[in-house]
């Protein structure tokens, strides 16, 4: 990097930074220094840059490391033949049937399934990835290089245009292929940055097996951030086993290319095909191939894993490619070409592995892990003059029979999954050799947690094989030096011991976890060796954490010995002996039937031939013979509450599950919400908000051995959120005249209505049975106020105010004075009047209402005028009437006038 730093051209890098880094502040950082990056993906980002911003960007705080982006390119008859694939097919019926393999590579022949050569149909799909972020084209997934295509036929094609005869290692099983190369058809591919997008879609459509024949221009040996996302994403997910072509740089140690420098990974080197006709380059099949990639790794790590043949490889060849970079078209058959590198020798390891895969799914029932599958693969390799290990085959060339299907008296015995929780952790198995004559061979594999590119030694997890002899002896993994106890591996997650003439006896295989930082920790183990099959206890009942209602119980097991036809099998009771049951033939399914307290207890299972036994793990059952006690908390029975209720309650149960709140609040007495609780816990449901209404409600809980009760009665709960309806109906808001007795009408309406009560103004508030009267306090203005509560205190309170008034209007007649004559034209009638709310005064003339007046001012003259004609001439009588609001009216005794003279002007 620090060459390039200088060099002033257009690079690829790639910068990871630290894991706590907060994304959107280093985003804003590199803005301030100058420098920006598209985005990050799991803490990687790719950027295209000038090789003048290397310095700049490695500056950064948050930047942990920048490295310049590897550039990614390109890297059978016979072929299965070499490494056993056709003695399976033949013997077993192994073929990859039921298993997917994902091959990401640069197309597939002309990148539609309709059209794709016949030896993938009905069983392939196809899927482009985008290259535009390495600013090329990658439109279609047609195979323009016809790499892809030579590729995928080593692994799934199924000889259909050549009869069967150029078929690949797994021909019955499915494709999904991921093409990543361009549009031109040139040899580099273009993977996602974050390799964990590309290995995420294989996974979800179904691949358990991905196989990948390309490498990176990285430095040879180096374990670089695409080996940590190779790592990662292996360790996330254990059934998954990924594939890479070691390289294609041999003639010296160190060269394999990444991220075949990967751990939970197999790399592949290539030994030499059998085709002499082709020239000394497959001539020789227990030779390595001259461009091998060899290792070791920088931090001194066995890598390749594994060979398989890869010169001169005769495969399916695209119909719109060339055959570059592969040589020259098979002569008798234009559909198939010739082919060298490791590129041609990882498809025939994927369909090796996907065939061991079938095997363990199909004879085994189990869905192995991939350190399951890579440990059989290693444990059955042969060493083809290399030793094992070694720098140029790994663990040996593949043999996929001896892997699986080894011939007698040659036996395998395996454990999967095995776990250790954290450091110190320890399991010894027992295996009872029988046979001196057979080598006794224990592969140890474990898929590890990814390292740091960084690191100095990539080894996370530590576990150590300890392999010891019936005299004693203990054997080291990976300790291949008498006297093969001295060293202990710390580099490797693939560990062995090879015993070539091993003593008949039993040997304890110990696996140790030496140092777990990042736990749990998984491990495989493959045994093979002239060892007794031990027995072999299966379909064992019941399951861990089992419930029983009753004291009965039985414990049901199936017993299969290849060795005896019949066996011993004993009962462990809470670690001690229960029961035993002699002669139990071979293949048949046994019960220990067996009355017990109400308790926990602990069983295990075990049988014993004439010279080995099997022990199951011990299993836990419970006898639980007592429902759960519910008891209801809040709200109390027959209690108020508002809109919003909580219900609580307490469970009593050695075993309790869960509990559901049952209710009528659909409508329907039924289930509404389920919680986890712990015994004699108070335990709350999720707030609920009613409409007002009676409920009843009641819980039901559960214990783990089915058995659920309620609490003895349902609850009701009555909710109210509404204080009482008021209204007063009488006095309304007048004026009234009667002041003695006034009737006061209300009503107040609530379905748990309490008290009621009233006042007036500010006098003394008295309780309400129903409509009552009161008597007046004054004449006036008045207010009545009317209170309610209902049961829960919910108050609520109106009121009405109205006058009262009784007394009449004082009315006084000023002028003309009775009796006077009058000349004019144009006369006032004058009065005087008093009265409190007065609400009118209207002027009769001679009886009859003469005008109104509305605006009077009390205890003031007040006058009404009038005009006169000599019409009008002679004598009259006239009065003032006035009337207050409360309809109090009070007329005065009629004056006289006398009118003369009274003449129209003209």
């Amino acid at each position: 990097l620090n060459d390039v730093a200088s060099s002033n051209e257009d690079v690829f890098l790639e910068v990871r930074i630290f894991p706590e880094t907060d994304v959107s502040e280093a985003l804003l950082e590199a803005d301030k220094a100058g420098t920006s990056f598209p985005s990050f993906s799991d803490g990687v980002a790719s950027l295209h840059t000038s090789s003048d911003n290397i310095e700049k960007i490695a500056s950064l705080s948050f930047v942990e490391w920048v490295a310049l982006r590897p550039t990614y390119s390109v890297l059978n008859d016979q072929g299965g033949l070499i490494i056993g694939a056709n003695y399976t097919s033949f013997n077993y019926g192994l073929n990859g049937s039921g298993q997917t393999i994902a091959i990401a590579d640069s197309g597939l022949d002309t990148g539609d399934i309709a059209t794709i050569l016949r030896d993938f149909w009905n069983r392939t799909t196809i899927a482009n990835i985008d290259c535009t972020a390495y600013s090329e084209s990658c439109t279609s997934p047609d195979d323009d290089l016809g790499h892809g295509t030579h590729v995928a036929g080593s692994a799934v094609g199924d000889g259909n245009l050549s009869f069967g005869q150029f078929r690949g290692t797994a021909f019955g099983a499915n494709l999904f292929f991921q093409a990543i190369g361009d549009d031109a058809g040139t040899p580099t591919l273009y993977p996602p940055s974050d390799l964990h997008n590309l290995f995420a879609p294989a996974y979800g459509n179904g691949s358990r097996i991905h196989s990948n024949s390309w490498g990176g221009t990285c430095f040879g040996g180096s374990y670089n951030p695409d080996s940590v996302e190779v790592d990662d994403y292996a360790f996330n997910n254990t059934d998954f086993l990924i594939l890479f072509a070691g390289g294609n740089e041999g003639g010296t140690s160190n060269t394999v290319v990444c991220p075949a420098t990967a751990k939970n990974i197999l790399s592949i080197a290539a030994t030499e095909d059998n085709h002499p006709d082709q020239g000394a380059a497959s001539d020789n099949i227990n030779q390595v191939a001259s461009f091998s990639s060899r290792g070791l790794t920088d931090d001194g790590r066995v890598k390749p894993d594994l060979a398989a043949p890869g010169t001169n490889v005769i495969s399916t060849q695209s119909t719109i490619g060339g055959i570059d970079p592969c040589k020259t078209d098979f002569a008798s058959n234009a559909n198939y070409s010739y082919c060298d590198g490791t590129s041609m020798a990882t498809p025939l390891a994927a369909g090796a592995a996907a065939l061991v895969r079938q095997y363990y799914v199909e004879n085994k029932s189990i869905t192995p892990t991939s350190s399951l599958i890579k440990a059989s693969l290693i444990n059955g390799a042969q060493d083809v003059g290399y030793g094992i290990p070694s720098n140029q085959t790994g663990w040996g060339r593949i043999n996929i029979s001896n892997s699986v299907f080894p011939v007698s008296p040659r036996t395998i015995l395996y454990q999967d999954n095995v776990s250790f929780s954290s450091t110190g952790n320890s399991t010894i198995f027992n295996y009872t050799v029988v046979n001196k004559t057979v080598e006794l061979k224990a592969t140890l594999v474990w898929t590890d947690y990814p390292s740091t590119a960084s690191a100095s030694v990539n080894l996370v997890n530590n576990l150590d094989l300890r392999v010891t002899s019936p005299n004693g002896t203990v054997f080291y993994g990976n300790d291949f030096t008498s006297p093969h106890n001295s060293t202990l591996d710390t580099l490797n997650n693939v560990e062995q011991v090879i015993l070539p003439t091993p003593d008949n006896g039993t040997y304890l295989v110990n696996v140790t976890g030496q140092n777990i930082p990042n736990g749990p920790q998984t491990f495989s183990l493959v045994v093979s060796g002239g060892i007794d099959n031990a027995p072999q206890l299966s379909n064992i009942l019941p399951l861990n954490d089992t419930f029983f209602t009753t004291p009965s119980a039985s414990i049901n097991y199936t017993i299969v010995d290849t060795t005896d036809a019949t066996v011993t099998c004993s009962l462990t009771l809470d670690s001690g002996l229960n029961q035993t049951h002699a002669s139990v033939p071979s293949g048949t399914i046994d019960s220990f039937n067996l009355t017990v307290s109400a308790e926990q207890h602990s069983f295990a299972v075990s049988c014993n031939d004439t010279s080995t036994t099997t022990t199951s793990e011990t299993r836990i059952f419970t006898v639980d013979i007592t429902d759960p006690l519910v008891s209801l908390a809040t709200p109390l029975d027959n209690t108020f509450s508002n809109t919003t209720v909580q219900f609580n309650f307490t469970a009593t149960d050695t075993n309790l599950a869960n509990c559901t709140l049952y209710s009528n609040f659909p409508g329907t007495f039924m289930g509404n919400e389920t919680v986890n609780t712990s015994s004699g816990v108070l335990t709350s449901f999720s707030n609920i908000s009613l409409p007002d209404a009676d409920y009843t409600w009641n819980v039901q809980c559960l214990d783990k051995a089915g058995r659920t009760a309620f609490n003895e009665s349902n609850y009701t709960v009555k909710v109210d959120s509404n204080p009482p309806s008021l209204f007063i109906s009488h006095p309304q808001n007048i004026t009234y005249t009667d002041v003695s007795n006034l009737s006061f009408n209300f009503s107040a309406i609530d379905p748990h209505l309490s008290v009621r009560w009233f006042g007036v103004d500010a006098g003394t508030n008295i309780t309400l049975s129903g409509n009552t009267t009161f008597a007046s306090s004054g004449e006036g203005p008045h207010t009545i106020f009317l209170y309610a509560n209902d049961t829960i205190l919910q108050q609520n309170r109106t009121s009405v105010s109205f006058s009262l008034d009784s007394i009449v209007p004082i009315v006084y007649l000023e002028s003309p004075v009775n009796g006077t004559n009058s000349t004019s034209t144009s006369v006032g009638f004058s009065y005087n009047v008093t009265d409190t709310f007065l609400a009118n005064c209207s002027l009769y003339f001679d009886g009859s209402l003469d005008q109104t007046d509305h605006s009077i001012s009390v205890n003031t003259s007040q006058s009404f005028s009038k005009t006169f004609t000599s019409s009008n001439n002679g004598d009259h009588l006239w009065a003032v009437r006035c009337i207050d609001n409360a309809g109090n009216s009070n007329t005065t005794s009629n004056y006289s006038i006398s009118l003369s003279g009274c003449t129209v002007h003209r």
